[in-house]
Parts: structure tokens; C-alpha cells; sequence
């Protein structure tokens, strides 16, 4: 990338979601849907009354499955990121050839007790890395383009853990950690607020 970079929601493809009561509904991004002729076609429904996650999977247009997976399953929230480069050019700082543009996805999914894990949904776009004036004057643009695909992400996947009331990532038994008074969620006794609930910790 360049020297400035331009963040819009037009430069990401996210999920879409909605909300009805106690039922939120995922689904696919409506432009992955054209660009593959609706040939696969996948939804989760979060039931908050049921206490449950319904996935849904159609390919080819008539094979169909579907997994029900009750709140007491899930272990944890998993938050993965991926990327792919679009294009390399000369970076000082990472001292050589380096990505310049990307693709970026995180992905959001729920780990069951058992060891499974079910996609729920994920945010894909246009990633910005900044490798300065040299990358500049060696062909890269002055101005980069990125997508809102993290935010977004982040701000879902904070949601999911309130409402699953499960941690985000799988949570490890270390000498130091403490335990949130609000949420009972273990976190490292070295931050002054919960990342969880946002409580001070004194």
C-alpha cells in the first residue's frame, strides 16, 4: 500500500443479518450469492428463547442439510483471520518484498464442547498495509482502499459471546489471570477493564 489510506464498507462483503425478537438471522453476502448463482446457499438462525443455533446448508439447489446445536454445547466463540495478497511490492520496514495490497476474511464461528466447530458467518474485503514513500516511488498507489470487514467482525463477534455467554477464543489455565466480578469470565490480571463486559477491575 501507500502513504494514505480510505476505509469504506464499500470495499468489504458482509453477511446479512437480521434481527426479529428473540430470532437473529445470518445469512450469506447477497453479491457472493449472484457471483455463484445461488448454487450454494447457507443460513444460521440464532434462537435466544430456544436457546439454540439452527445451520442451514443448500448446494446445488436440492441437497439440503441441517445442524442443531444448543447453547450448553458451545465451548467458546472462535475469531479466525485470513488474507491473501493482491499484490507485493518493497517495504523498508518488513526489509524487502511484502504484501502490498490484500484480501482480508475473518471468520466467526462456534466451538462445541464436543471439539466441533460450526461456521456462523464471515466478513471478507479489501485490506490496507502502509509500507511508506518507498512503496510509493516503487509503483504502489499513494492512496490505499479498505474495507470495514475487521470492525464489523469484532463488534459481531463481541454480541455473540454476550449472547451464547461464552468466552471469544479458547481459554487456557495460566498463573495470571483473575476473574471478572461482573461476567465470572477469567481475563489477565494485568488490564484494568474487562474486555468482556467493560467492567473496571480495581
Amino acid at each position: 500500500m501507500s502513504l494514505v489510506s480510505y476505509t469504506s464498507s464499500l470495499f468489504s462483503l458482509s453477511p446479512t443479518i437480521k434481527i426479529d425478537e428473540d430470532l437473529i438471522t445470518i445469512k450469506g453476502s447477497k453479491a457472493i450469492h449472484l457471483l455463484t448463482l445461488f448454487l450454494l446457499l447457507e443460513s444460521v438462525t440464532i434462537n435466544r428463547k430456544a436457546r439454540n443455533v439452527i445451520i442451514s446448508h443448500r448446494f446445488c439447489y436440492f441437497f439440503k442439510s441441517k445442524t442443531v446445536i444448543a447453547f450448553d454445547e458451545i465451548d467458546y466463540l472462535d475469531y479466525s483471520f485470513s488474507d491473501f495478497a493482491t499484490c507485493w511490492g518493497i517495504s523498508l520496514d518488513e526489509g524487502g518484498i511484502s504484501k502490498t495490497d490484500t484480501i482480508e476474511k475473518y471468520t466467526l464461528s462456534i466451538s462445541a464442547n464436543r471439539g466441533e466447530k460450526y461456521k456462523l458467518c464471515s466478513f471478507s474485503g479489501e485490506g490496507a498495509k502502509m509500507i511508506g514513500l518507498l512503496g510509493v516511488l516503487t509503483g504502489d498507489d499513494f492512496i490505499d482502499f479498505s474495507g470495514t470487514q475487521g470492525e464489523d467482525s469484532r463488534q459481531l463477534a463481541l454480541a455473540f459471546c454476550k449472547i451464547f455467554d461464552v468466552p471469544l477464543g479458547k481459554q487456557f489455565e495460566f498463573s495470571n489471570t483473575t476473574t471478572c466480578p461482573n461476567c465470572k469470565r477469567k481475563i489477565s490480571n494485568k488490564i484494568k477493564c474487562c474486555y468482556y463486559c467493560s467492567e473496571i477491575i480495581k
